[in-house]
């Protein structure tokens, strides 16, 4: 089950201590960890809330997403969310509280 329904809110350290945003925030610093972890999830909730519906939330989900890349020269994540029931797969940079 996921960690996100329409009725919770999820908290940083729930996003932090997820499989995929650990293995992306990994291949930094140990020091910088929470801060790329934060950046992330800030543009994620906010991405994630966007959304009213309950197909485009589970699309949205943290544990819909099969990857994250960090784009050094772009300065920006990189972010793909599996193929759902309704909904192709589909990616998003994620840069700044934006994402397209």
């Amino acid at each position: 089950m996921s960690i996100l329904s329409s009725t919770t809110q999820v908290t940083f350290e729930e996003v932090k201590n997820h499989p995929v945003v650990q293995k992306m925030t990994s291949k930094f610093v140990s020091i910088q960890r929470d801060d790329v972890a934060r950046a992330f999830y800030r543009t994620w909730i906010k991405h994630y809330n966007a959304w009213e519906s309950i197909e485009r939330k589970e699309q949205h989900s943290i544990d819909n997403i099969s990857r994250i890349t960090w784009d050094n020269k772009a300065k920006l994540f990189k972010v793909y969310y599996k193929k759902t029931k309704n909904f192709s797969p589909v990616w998003y940079h994620y840069t700044n509280g934006e994402w397209y």
